[in-house]
């Protein structure tokens, strides 16, 4: 007895919860292999440039290690508090040199409690006022490197021939125009961009993938695209 078998084009709906599933695996996998990079690029650019005495990057994940503090006292006050509790308030100003050179400048307010009955406690708290031009300028260079370099990785690759990053291959899917074609650079950037702004923020657009008839997520549907499995065809 003959089985017919019907091809299944972009445009019919899918098991939304096992293609998100899919589709959550391959942007798993890409991050494993960008990330990588991402470090490599930061850690190698500060060595190299440590030749010359350029720090281009900072290291975001990780705090730069202080060499020097001087404080400067502002000023302390008693203040009164509930139960007979009286805190002595301590203000400085703090100026950090890290060992990349970086200056921070930070505001601190110590507190020692004196309760009643005698009892002293002590708290403190710690607010970044500022820093340096030059390190600044490290932080945003890193972040500009952070967005730029995963949003040329899937734009490059998705537009190309195979319509799929390497997560997306792993996982035997591809990402097309709603007409099933190849998108170009251009669409596929845009799409990078809104999945960088939605992967930000909350996050919440990928969900729509499960909801939708054509199982798109927010960046889908304002670029205009599909993730189907790659052996769809029209």
């Amino acid at each position: 007895m003959a089985v017919a078998v019907a091809a299944i084009g972009p445009s019919a709906p899918r098991a939304s919860g096992v293609l998100f599933v899919r589709r959550f695996a391959a942007l798993t996998i890409d991050a494993a292999a960008v990330v990588p990079v991402l470090f490599a690029l930061v850690y190698g650019g500060n060595a190299l440039g440590g030749w010359f005495g350029i720090m281009p990057f900072r290291a975001f994940w990780a705090p730069p290690p202080i060499v020097q503090t001087s404080v400067e006292p502002l000023g302390e006050s008693d203040v009164p508090l509930d139960h007979g509790v009286v805190s002595h308030q301590v203000y400085s100003r703090e100026i950090r040199v890290a060992a990349d050179g970086a200056v921070f400048v930070h505001g601190v307010l110590t507190s020692r409690l004196t309760a009643a009955d005698g009892t002293v406690t002590t708290q403190s708290a710690d607010l970044q006022l500022g820093e340096s031009a030059g390190s600044a300028w490290r932080t945003r260079v890193t972040l500009a490197l952070a967005f730029i370099l995963p949003m040329l990785y899937c734009a490059m690759m998705e537009s190309s021939r195979g319509g799929a990053t390497f997560g997306k291959r792993v996982m035997g899917l591809r990402v097309v125009d709603q007409d099933g074609r190849r998108i170009g650079f251009a669409r596929s950037c845009w799409r990078q961009v809104m999945k960088l702004a939605e992967v930000a923020s909350t996050g919440a657009g990928y969900l729509l993938a499960t909801l939708t008839d054509r199982n798109q997520a927010f960046h889908d549907i304002l670029a205009g695209t599909l993730v189907v499995p790659a052996d769809d065809r029209i």
